[in-house]
C-alpha cells in the first residue's frame, strides 16, 4: 500500500493543494493594483497558508533545476505571475471538505505556523544565518498529514485519534494503516517533489543538522501544546530546548513562553477560534519554572563522574557498572540500560545489571551466547559501538536475541562492546525512545564520557587491589 500511495500522491495532478478563501481574497486584492505586487507580498499570503505553501514548492521544484531553498526563492524562479496562477488554480479548501475536516485542517496549518515561527525565534537568539530556509521547513514540515487529510480522509482521522497516544502506539498505527510510517511516507513524498533539503532530511534520524533539532524541538513544544494544553513542560523537553538556545536552565522557561507569546500577537485575527489560543488566554502565565526538587540531568551526570573519580576505593566493580547504569538511565531519560558481563570460558554474555524505566520487556534473565550469534560475536571480537535506528532497524532486527530485537522494533538501540586493557569486559545495551531522536546526539556524547571515566576507575581500582581485571 505505502507504495501504490507514494506514486500516487507524487502526482501534481491527482493530488491539488487546496488554499484558504481568505488567500485568493488577498491575492484578489492585490491584482487591482497588480503592477505593484512585489514577492513580499505573496510571501506574506504564503507563509500564512501552508496549502500555498506546499504548493509553490512543489511547483518550483519539479520545474525548475535549481535546489529550491525558501519560498521566496520559489516566487521568484516561478515569477510573480505564474505564482498567482497557481494559487488560482488550486480550489478553496472551505468549499472542497465539508465544515468539520476544514476546521480539522486550518487548526493543523496554526501548528505549522506555530512550529515554524518559533523554531525561527530561536535559530536568531543562536545567531544563525538563514532563517528563513527554517522557516520554510517548519512551515512544511506536517505537509502529508495536510495530504492525507485531502487524499486519504478516513485513515488520516483514524490517525488523528491517537495523536495522543506514546510514539510506539502511533507508529504501529501508522504502519497498519499506510504499510510505512508517516515520516518514512513524508521522505518520499518530499524527495519526489524536490522539495527544499532541510524539509527532506527533517525525516531522517542520522541528521547533523543543528536547525534539524529546532524544528524537531518546536514541532514537540507545539505537539505538548497542542494535546495538553500546559505551559508546565516536561522537564527532558525544557532542557533540551535550553540546551538548543544556549540559554541557562533557570531563564529557558521564560524564553520559551516568550517565544509561544509571539506567535499568538503575530496571529491575532488570522487563524479565527483556534482552541489553543483560547486555552492559552485562559491560563495564568508562568514565565519562570518551578524550582526542581530533583537533581537535574546535569547534576545526575556530575555526580556520577564524581563519584567514579574520587570513591573508587569504597566501590566494588559491580557497584561502578551499577551506578553508570542507574546514573544513565536516569539523566538521559532511557527506556532500558543493561551491562552484561562477558564470560571468556564459555563465551558468553550474562548475568546483566539491567534498569528498566516502566518497559515491559526485560533483558534480566538473557544470556547471549557468541557461539549462536554471529552480530554479537563479531561485537565482542574488538571495542565497537553499533546504533540500531529507524535506517537500519530492518537489517539488524533478523540477527538481534528475540528480547533485544522488541525493544529495537520501536526505540534507538546502542550496544557498545566494552573493552578493557584490550581485554573483553562486556557489554552495554542501551534503547532510547525513539520519539526523543533530537536528543541522542547529546545523550551518545555523554554515555562516552561516563565510558571513559568508568574505564579509568576500573584501571585505577585493579591497580590499588593489584589485580588484574578481566
Amino acid at each position: 500500500m505505502a507504495n501504490k500511495l507514494v506514486s500516487k500522491l507524487s502526482k501534481p495532478d491527482t493530488c491539488l493543494l487546496p488554499v484558504l478563501a481568505k488567500s485568493k481574497q488577498s491575492i484578489n486584492e492585490l491584482l487591482e493594483n497588480e503592477e505593484h505586487i512585489k514577492v513580499d507580498d505573496l510571501l506574506s499570503v504564503a507563509r500564512l497558508d501552508p496549502g500555498f505553501s506546499i504548493a509553490l514548492l512543489r511547483e518550483a521544484g519539479m520545474r525548475q533545476s535549481r535546489e529550491v531553498t525558501t519560498l521566496s526563492h520559489a516566487i521568484l524562479l516561478l515569477s510573480i505571475p505564474a505564482s498567482i496562477a497557481l494559487l488560482n488554480k488550486q480550489p478553496v479548501l472551505e468549499k472542497t471538505v465539508r465544515p468539520e475536516l476544514a476546521a480539522l485542517i486550518k487548526r493543523r496549518y496554526f501548528y505549522q505556523y506555530m512550529t515554524a515561527t518559533i523554531a525561527r525565534d530561536w535559530s536568531v537568539l543562536r545567531k544563525e544565518s538563514e532563517n528563513n530556509e527554517l522557516f520554510t521547513a517548519g512551515l512544511n514540515h506536517d505537509f502529508i498529514q495536510i495530504i492525507l487529510f485531502l487524499c486519504e480522509t478516513e485513515t488520516a482521522l483514524k490517525l488523528n485519534e491517537f495523536t495522543t497516544s506514546s510514539l510506539a502506539e502511533l507508529q504501529k498505527k501508522e504502519i497498519e494503516l499506510l504499510g510505512c510510517s508517516v515520516d518514512e511516507l513524508s521522505s518520499k513524498v518530499a524527495k519526489a517533489w524536490k522539495l527544499p533539503e532541510l524539509i527532506r532530511e527533517s525525516y531522517k534520524s542520522n541528521h547533523h543538522n543543528p536547525k534539524i533539532n529546532g524544528i524537531r524541538l518546536a514541532h514537540e513544544l507545539v505537539q505538548w501544546l497542542q494535546t495538553h494544553q500546559s505551559f508546565d513542560y516536561p522537564e527532558a523537553l525544557h532542557d533540551s530546548i535550553a540546551d538548543y538556545m544556549r540559554v541557562p536552565e533557570n531563564k529557558a522557561h521564560r524564553m520559551i513562553n516568550r517565544s509561544v507569546i509571539n506567535v499568538f500577537r503575530m496571529t491575532h485575527g488570522k487563524f479565527y477560534g483556534n482552541s489553543l489560543i483560547r486555552a492559552f488566554m485562559s491560563h495564568p502565565l508562568k514565565l519562570t519554572k518551578k524550582q526542581r526538587q530533583q537533581p537535574s540531568r546535569k547534576q545526575i551526570l556530575q555526580d556520577c563522574l564524581q563519584r567514579l573519580g574520587n570513591d573508587v576505593a569504597k566501590l566494588s566493580i559491580k557497584d561502578m557498572f551499577k551506578l553508570v547504569t542507574n546514573s544513565l538511565s536516569a539523566a538521559l531519560d532511557l527506556d532500558y540500560v543493561a551491562f552484561f558481563h562477558f564470560d571468556p570460558t564459555q563465551q558468553h554474555l550474562t548475568r546483566p545489571i539491567t534498569v528498566n524505566s516502566g518497559n515491559a520487556i526485560t533483558l534480566a534473565s538473557t544470556t547471549v551466547s557468541l557461539e549462536l550469534n554471529k552480530l554479537f560475536r563479531q561485537m565482542m571480537k574488538k571495542e565497537q559501538l553499533l546504533i540500531i535506528d529507524n535506517d537500519n532497524r530492518h537489517k539488524y532486527l533478523p540477527h538481534l536475541p528475540p528480547a533485544f530485537a522488541a525493544l529495537a522494533e520501536n526505540d534507538f538501540i546502542l550496544i557498545h562492546s566494552f573493552f578493557l586493557n584490550n581485554k573483553a569486559t562486556g557489554c552495554f545495551v542501551i534503547a532510547f525512545n525513539n520519539n526523543k531522536a533530537v536528543e541522542f546526539g547529546r545523550a551518545l556524547a555523554a554515555y562516552k564520557r561516563i565510558c571513559k571515566e568508568l574505564k579509568a576507575a576500573l584501571v585505577l581500582r585493579a591497580k590499588e587491589q593489584q589485580i588484574k581485571v578481566a
